[in-house]
C-alpha cells in the first residue's frame, strides 16, 4: 500500500511539473509589478489534487490580492531567494514547523549514495515564505536572477514589501502559495552573485500541500527520487 501511495504521488507530482504552465521557471522574463495593467496571467489550469487543494487557500480573497497573483513570477521569488541565499544544507529546515527535516535529511543522504553523477556539491536547502520578509534577500534576488541595479531592485524590493503590508491575504508573505514550488538549480556563475553551486530546493508550501491530501509521509521521497 506504501509503495502505491508513493506511486501515486510521483504521478501527480509529475503531472504538476510537465502538464502545467507553459513558461519555467528558469526563464525570468516578467518579475513581479505591482501595476496591476502590467500583470501577465499565467497560463496555468491544472486540476491535480495539490493545485484544487491550493485553490481553496484563495477563498474570500479580493479581486485586486488574486489579480496580483496572476503574475507567475510572484510564485518563484521565494524559491530564488532560497537559490542566492542558502548555501548549506546544514541547519536547514524542511515543513513550516520543521516536521519534514529528519525524512528529508536521510532521503537525501540515502540518494545521494545512488546518484552516477558526483554528489559531493550538491546540496538541499529550503525555501520558506517568510524569505519574502527579508529586503535585503529579496533585493539581492532582484539584482542576481534578473541583472537590475541597485535602484530598480530597490524599487522591486520595497514594492514586494508594500504588497505584503497593503493585502492581509497574503499573511505577510506566509501563504502556501508563495512556496508551493520546488526546483533543482544547476551550478551557474552570475555576474552579480558569483559561482551558485547544485542544490534542490524544497518549498514548504508544496510540502503542505501534499500533507494536506494525506500524502504527508511519503511526499518528499517521492519527489526526491
Amino acid at each position: 500500500m506504501k509503495n502505491l501511495k508513493l506511486f501515486t504521488v510521483i504521478v501527480a507530482f509529475s503531472s504538476m511539473l510537465f502538464l502545467g504552465c507553459n513558461k519555467e521557471i528558469d526563464s525570468p522574463d516578467s518579475p513581479i509589478n505591482p501595476v496591476l495593467d502590467k500583470v501577465v496571467p499565467t497560463p496555468c489550469n491544472i486540476t491535480t489534487p495539490v493545485n484544487l487543494w491550493l485553490g481553496k487557500q484563495f477563498a474570500g480573497w479580493s479581486q485586486e490580492a488574486t489579480k496580483i497573483l496572476t503574475n507567475e513570477e510572484v510564485a518563484k521569488m521565494a524559491i530564488f531567494i532560497a537559490v542566492f541565499s542558502e548555501n548549506s544544507s546544514e541547519n536547514q529546515y524542511y515543513g513550516v514547523n520543521g516536521e519534514y527535516t529528519v525524512q528529508l535529511n536521510k532521503g537525501f543522504k540515502d540518494l545521494k549514495r545512488f546518484w552516477d553523477t558526483k554528489s559531493d556539491n550538491i546540496i538541499m536547502v529550503a525555501a520558506h515564505s517568510s524569505m519574502l520578509q527579508d529586503r535585503n534577500k529579496v533585493f539581492v534576488m532582484y539584482k542576481a536572477e534578473y541583472g537590475y541595479s541597485d535602484e530598480k531592485a530597490d524599487f522591486y524590493a520595497d514594492s514586494i514589501t508594500t504588497l505584503l503590508k497593503t493585502y492581509p491575504e497574503y499573511l505577510n508573505g506566509n501563504h502556501p502559495f508563495f512556496t508551493f514550488n520546488g526546483y533543482a538549480h544547476q551550478e551557474k556563475n552570475y555576474p552579480v552573485a558569483g559561482q551558485i553551486q547544485d542544490k534542490i530546493v524544497f518549498g514548504d508550501g508544496l510540502l503542505q500541500a501534499f500533507d494536506a491530501i494525506g500524502y504527508g509521509d511519503i511526499a518528499p521521497q517521492a519527489i526526491l527520487a
